[in-house]
């Protein structure tokens, strides 16, 4: 295929090279190795060597959507460096392997069997999930907690002064040249509390139900 002819598709997905995409919407664990790869690149060059596609995807356990731009940018600018010669600027990327493999635990929790099932098999309702856009996920998501009785909403409030306090420890672990947004630690800490409170009440219930 000439890149031409895909250009002039407007990069429609229908036309795109067979072999692109080597994985799916969701990575699942290699059958041999049992092991998620973190990282896949894909590099197919077009037809007379008019143009070529690189092919990204990872999990976020290698970086966020900031991360893959500026993936994509500092790509884009070495191979355009490459061909007129010019120097570019280095982009500083602040994790790599070694700052991940000090974060991660060295004990290793046995898979529940709802996680393996969700790791180890396609799910196509979980890939649907994947190509909604953010608010038509959340919208999704609150229609089914909606259609739950037991559903109740909840009110966070939490004094600016004690925020800005709790910013300040947070921010103390953060590695050099990094900093945790505002948004960050508020939706950590919903998140937490709501964790919390949901394996407090399944305690409770499970108590009842042996009594």
């Amino acid at each position: 295929m000439h890149f031409d002819d895909f250009y002039s598709s407007n990069f429609d997905p229908q036309v795109w090279p067979e072999g692109l995409v080597n994985v799916r919407l969701v990575v699942l664990r290699d059958r041999q190795s049992g092991r998620i790869k973190l990282l896949h690149i894909n590099i197919m060059h077009f037809k007379d060597n008019s143009s070529l596609i690189l092919f990204i995807n990872f999990t976020h356990a290698v970086g966020n959507l900031v991360f893959y731009r500026t993936f994509s940018k500092a790509w884009a600018e070495e191979m355009h460096a490459m061909e007129t010669g010019e120097l570019t600027a280095k982009t500083p990327f602040l994790f790599d392997c070694a700052v991940m493999q000090q974060s991660l635990p060295t004990e290793h929790i046995p898979l529940s069997s709802m996680k393996k099932v969700f790791l180890t098999q396609p799910n196509s309702e979980a890939e649907k999930l994947t190509c909604l856009q953010p608010h038509e996920c959340h919208l999704l998501i609150l229609e089914k907690m909606c259609q739950n009785d037991r559903c109740q909403h909840s009110l966070f409030r939490i004094r600016m002064e004690k925020f800005n306090e709790f910013s300040q420890k947070v921010n103390c672990f953060a590695p050099s040249g990094m900093h945790f947004s505002a948004n960050n630690i508020l939706v950590s800490l919903i998140a937490k509390i709501y964790a919390q409170a949901y394996k407090a009440v399944t305690a409770t219930s499970e108590l009842d139900h042996n009594r």
